[in-house]
């Protein structure tokens, strides 16, 4: 009885390490192909201020925190949000070429004329702003787009994680100077230090278009996660650290005005694609469960 209970537990050992393996290996794999672009989301939160970069790292010696303020805009948009832009391309050439973009989705316009003029847009403004427009993904240090929950043959949900350093003014990094709210845009240039984006897009319909690869075409229904990073401002005046707190939503100002018929053109359409989750991580579970119940009939039997 006592060998069986120790092969049992050799046996679990290997069990957890193979898992451990294939978990590792998979989600945050840069190989895989995979495609989030949407611009029906929004994002709040707020930046805190450092004096230095150990600081900010540590979260220690705060100088102050901000929460982005209301838009300036009429009701019900009034609120902390700001439209959000994501444009993620990793390995997927029928979408172009590898490309990494979170901002402000400042461009809409209610105005006649130019229709990514911006003019009127209350997210157009360097307060509450951020962007980080990595083309070619040289930033990125891990990133994934995992398709999940199947329901009715499609699946439903989505997964964007991207997270990336030293991201400065090649790949065009800006933030709101808190507390400084409305200033020229040269006042928020700087560096990404680190960054983490972790979204899940849900409402979706995410079908097989080649082997291993699923795509939908639907804006998402729900949005939420977040976007954590630390920025150094390098803007003459306008020095310091910050370190970044956002969430998503669905608070779109262009969203609310494309459906009043307002907008001068339309919101682009979303696009995603990327694979689902392997089977390799269930079926260990599987040999988990099979493997244990043998065994323990042999204690039984012994």
């Amino acid at each position: 009885m006592t060998t069986n209970l120790h092969n049992l537990k050799k046996l679990s050992s290997t069990i957890v390490a193979l898992m451990a393996a294939v978990i590792i290996s998979g989600p945050l794999a840069l190989a895989a192909p995979f495609v989030a672009i949407t611009d029906v989301a929004s994002y709040t939160g707020s930046v805190t201020s450092y004096a230095t970069l150990a600081d900010a790292q540590s979260g220690t010696n705060a100088l102050g925190t901000y929460a982005i303020p209301d838009r300036v805009t009429a009701a019900p948009n009034n609120t902390p949000f700001r439209d959000a832009a994501i444009y993620t391309v990793n390995d997927y050439a029928p979408e172009g070429s590898d490309i990494n973009i979170l901002m402000t989705a400042w461009y809409y316009t209610t105005v006649a004329g130019n229709p990514q003029s911006g003019l009127g847009n209350p997210n157009n403004t360097n307060t509450g702003f951020v962007q980080l427009y990595d083309d070619g993904n040289d930033t990125v240090t891990t990133s994934s787009g995992i398709f999940s929950n199947l329901q009715g043959g499609v699946y439903t949900d989505y997964h964007l994680q991207v997270s990336g350093s030293n991201a400065g003014a090649t790949e065009f990094a800006r933030l709101w100077p808190a507390a400084t709210n409305g200033a020229a845009a040269a006042t928020s240039g700087g560096i990404f230090h680190s960054y983490e984006l972790d979204v899940l897009f849900s409402g979706l319909d995410g079908q097989a278009v080649s082997p291993g690869i699923y795509r939908s075409d639907l804006d998402p229904t729900s949005v939420t996660g977040s976007f954590n990073a630390i920025f150094e401002n390098t803007s003459a005046g306008h020095t310091g650290f910050y370190t970044v707190d956002f969430t998503f939503g669905m608070d779109s100002w262009a969203v609310a005005q494309n459906t009043l018929g307002n907008l001068n053109g339309d919101v682009s359409g979303s696009v995603f694609v990327g694979t689902v989750p392997e089977p390799s991580t269930v079926a260990l579970l599987g040999i988990a469960g099979v493997a244990g119940l043998a065994m323990m009939r042999r204690r039984r039997q012994g």
